[in-house]
């Protein structure tokens, strides 16, 4: 193989089944394949909600209605690459249950993966990007002597449903690990689901969802190494201590407004391998191509520092 790339079919299958532990950028943005690297969105308007006069008088005209269709800039797909040595040496030296090869395609993915988790966290951490959110603090936090986190909630859930027009069925929740464990604890919580005194029940997310009537309830529980190369690994949460309502389509459709998509090269999330005969060793080489792409942030309520 030597000056010549391999797309690695094997790897790459099993690249596409492998992820570090509780992401959902790609639940809250669904990947959407497409072909060209760039492309615009068609916008509707909303005239056909409006309340019109649909009467036609006996020799009168047919009443018109008009429509206002534009086009807005949508996704420009990046290139996203990583690349790690299996060199010869480490090849003749592995034993079971080693395996050179798939563990540097394991790390280039698990890489990506996080990158991906994290540019999505990034945005969703920042009440500033956000039109609808609060901020709690101090006994309004979920835990203290004066919170109202089921208030809070639905606050937020009817304020997504009425800025995209969906019912409140069709919005989701999303906790941060830190909020889970301390709003699963909370009495409120425990009464809404006729558990209060039932100490042996563990509240599970879907439960949650269908008393709060609401689609499901996602648990961020995404986590990187903030520590620098060599230093002693050091783990932190990429989500904060928010909670979220959001509208998050299943799959795209027109005349739909959810908080956004992954349009994703068809071609891409591919391994390749090639031989380094200076290096004496094969690179193997993963490549994603995408753009975290934000529809309506309208669809999205930020409920900042739920917990302290």
């Amino acid at each position: 193989m030597s000056g010549k790339n391999y797309n690695d079919p094997l790897l790459s299958n099993l690249a596409k089944g492998y992820r570090p532990f509780g992401h959902i950028n790609e639940m809250i943005l669904p990947s959407y394949p497409v072909k060209l690297p760039t492309a615009k969105i068609g916008v509707y308007g909303g005239e056909n909600l409006r309340i019109v006069t649909t009467i036609k008088a006996a020799e009168g005209t047919t009443p018109v209605v008009t429509s206002n269709i534009t086009q807005a800039t949508a996704y420009t797909l990046e290139e996203h690459a990583l690349k790690a040595m299996a060199s010869d040496k480490e090849k003749e030296n592995q034993e079971k249950p080693f395996d050179v090869r798939r563990d540097k395609m394991e790390l280039v993915m698990d890489l990506l993966s996080v990158s991906r988790e994290y540019g999505l966290a990034n945005y969703m951490n920042d009440d500033a990007n956000f039109t609808n959110s609060t901020t709690l603090s101090g006994t309004a936090q979920w835990g203290g002597s004066a919170d109202d986190p089921i208030g809070d909630i639905a606050t937020a859930v009817g304020t997504v449903a009425d800025a995209v027009n969906v019912p409140d069925e069709k919005v989701s929740l999303v906790m941060s690990m830190p909020v889970w464990r301390i709003f699963r604890t909370l009495d409120e919580v425990k009464d809404l689901l006729g558990f209060k005194y039932n100490q042996t029940k563990v509240l599970q997310p879907q439960q949650i969802a269908e008393a709060l009537g609401v689609k499901q309830l996602l648990l961020a529980r995404g986590r990187y190494n903030s520590a620098e190369d060599g230093q002693t690994d050091v783990f932190a949460n990429l989500w904060g201590n928010h909670c979220w309502a959001g509208y998050f389509a299943d799959s795209p459709k027109i005349k739909d407004v959810p908080f956004g998509y992954t349009p994703r090269r068809k071609a891409a999330l591919v391994v390749d391998r090639w031989r380094d005969e200076d290096i004496k060793g094969e690179w193997i080489r993963c490549t994603d191509e995408y753009d975290q792409y934000i529809i309506e942030e309208k669809a999205l309520y930020m409920i900042d520092a739920a917990v302290a």
